[in-house]
């Protein structure tokens, strides 16, 4: 008999008497080897910048992160459908990833609210605040140099001085 052939002999008992199957013949196995190639995902990056353009505590993603792809390529050897081998024949980078880089801000930002009522003074009746979380109530004109964005209600002086 030869590595690669195979004789099988059953014995089979039944009914306390002796049964011979012989198989006779051979089942080659065989040895094979195949070509395997498998596409990995490579995993991108990311980076954080600091943006004064920005108002600190908000960020934006200035590039998205894409993954990039690593082909490998295998030779397997197999015998009887088992794997007996896997060498790696080839290791190759096939897409770059793209690195994610986002900007955190830097900026402090003043926010201005109308908040006039008629138990405070109404030339002090707009509460600002900062980036920070630092507060202070301030006439329509501060309000309005500090925060461009606002725009003053029917409150404040000029309201109250049109009675």
């Amino acid at each position: 008999m030869t590595n690669k052939s195979l004789r099988a002999w059953i014995w089979v008992i039944l009914a306390g008497a002796f049964i011979l199957f012989a198989i006779i013949g051979t089942t080659n196995i065989t040895e094979r080897t195949d070509t395997i190639t498998q596409t990995v995902e490579i995993p991108y990056n990311t980076t954080y910048v600091e943006d004064g353009s920005i108002e600190l505590g908000k960020t934006v993603v200035r590039t998205h992160g894409h993954p990039g792809k690593r082909t490998l390529i295998y030779k397997v050897k197999s015998k009887g459908g088992s794997e007996i081998s896997r060498e790696l024949v080839s290791d190759r980078v096939t897409v770059e990833p793209t690195n994610e880089v986002i900007a955190k801000g830097t900026k402090v930002v003043w926010h201005c609210k109308d908040t006039t009522s008629f138990d405070r003074n109404p030339y002090n009746d707009n509460y600002c605040w900062d980036s920070n979380g630092d507060g202070k109530y301030v006439p329509d004109s501060e309000a309005a140099a500090i925060d461009p964005t606002y725009r003053p209600g029917k409150s404040g002086a000029a309201y109250y001085n049109n009675f």
